[in-house]
């Protein structure tokens, strides 16, 4: 791609962190402390996928992947380009590995959570906070074991790169992988089938629950029934820019990864990363206006900087009189 469009590409980049870093953490705080009492353990659920994006997001805003297709290898910039140690084959897998476990852990977060509804649901007096935490935290532990042991056997020195003529000229913050053979066969269908997994099991459960409370309509106390309604139907509109705006472009950047010399490859990558960096603005963006006790709060909270700005701004002088009465 021409220089511009790689200009381009670094200031989206930048522009993201610079908006997703106060957004996420706004949402962050406003989950914890405004969620209503019967959402209190699913928004456990919530703040889980929102912190991984969060971190994901963070590393992100360090280094900018550029692709050198039709040559395996991808070249990051950023804040870390700028210094020396960086340029280090092994510390940039490293940032691309666990940029690579946030990325994953965010689908299985989010599959999770939809899941998580339905079994509290259907065995509510059985299951039990601590156990379902207990399930998570093994899931993104073997996730990330997983994810080690294949990106592991993907990589390669840049030295070691089998099609040395596809590499370029400058080879600086340059870091690898395998351009064939089953290795990378299997990483790629093997994080295909995670997400295609993640967005089919979301979309199953759902169906379930839905379906459960239908069932319950008339058994079913009303109020909590009219919380677990609502509850689904949150969980529905925040599950819709994970997948349209998370999952889809991630599919098209792998198929960019598997197939390099694909026409417009390069630059459809660059969009996907772009499209995906902000996908978790959106999401809390959505997750707050979802809720009323959410979007009553954060009114409340820019009604108060709005009001302390005036305060601050306008008459000094008024608090310093008010305080010597």
């Amino acid at each position: 791609m021409a220089q511009p469009y790689d200009s381009l590409f670094d200031s989206l980049l930048n522009m993201t962190a610079l908006v997703h870093i106060p957004v996420k953490l706004f949402t962050i705080y406003v989950v914890l402390r405004h969620t209503p009492h019967p959402m209190r353990y699913s928004s456990y659920f919530m703040l889980n996928t929102l912190l991984w994006n969060f971190l994901g997001n963070l590393v992100l805003s360090l280094m900018h992947p550029y692709p050198m297709y039709p040559a395996l290898c991808l070249r990051f910039e950023g804040v870390l380009s700028a210094l020396s140690f960086a340029d280090n084959e092994i510390f940039a897998h490293g940032m691309f590995l666990l940029l690579f476990i946030c990325i994953l852990n965010c689908v299985l977060a989010q599959a999770c959570l939809v899941t998580y509804r339905y079994l509290i649901f259907k065995w509510m007096h059985y299951l039990r906070p601590y156990r379902s935490l207990s399930v998570i935290a093994l899931i993104h532990g073997g996730a990330m074991i997983t994810t080690l042991i294949f990106y592991y056997r993907l990589m390669v020195l840049k030295s070691d790169y089998p099609l040395q003529s596809e590499l370029p000229e400058d080879t600086r913050f340059l870091f690898c992988f395998k351009p064939f053979g089953p290795e990378k066969q299997l990483a790629a269908y093997g994080f295909l089938a995670v997400v295609l997994g993640s967005i089919s099991s979301s979309f199953l459960f759902g169906l379930l629950l839905l379906r459960s409370i239908r069932k319950e309509e008339g058994k079913m106390e009303k109020l909590k029934l009219e919380n677990h309604k609502k509850i689904l139907w949150t969980i529905i509109v925040v599950s819709v820019v994970p997948v349209c705006f998370g999952a889809l472009p991630l599919v098209l950047a792998i198929y960019t990864l598997v197939y390099t010399h694909a026409p417009f490859a390069a630059p459809t990558f660059k969009i996907c990363v772009v499209i995906v960096g902000n996908h978790g603005t959106m999401l809390a963006v959505v997750l707050i206006l979802s809720l009323k006790s959410y979007r009553e709060a954060a009114r409340g909270i820019f009604r108060m900087v709005v009001c302390f700005g005036k305060v601050t701004g306008v008459a000094p002088n008024a608090l310093f009189v008010r305080s010597t009465k």
